[in-house]
């Protein structure tokens, strides 16, 4: 039987976060967008369904949702 998961990266200018992994799609894209919203504040950006960047003060990062098996 086979566990189908969600991981959730993180990377920011010089660093890659330990992925999380979730059950559920929707839990991946709450937490990405609850850390999106938390470090985008007042810098540009995008969330999308599956991943989503930000610059702020000079420093990138960006975030994706991928399936696994």
């Amino acid at each position: 039987m086979t566990v189908n998961k969600w991981i959730l990266m993180l990377a920011n200018e010089y660093e890659i976060i330990e992925p999380e992994i979730f059950d559920t799609y929707g839990d991946a894209h709450k937490e990405m967008k609850r850390q999106y919203e938390i470090v985008s504040n007042g810098g540009i950006g995008e969330l999308n369904d599956t991943d989503a960047w930000c610059r702020v003060d000079g420093h990138g990062y960006m975030w994706k949702i991928s399936y696994i098996e």
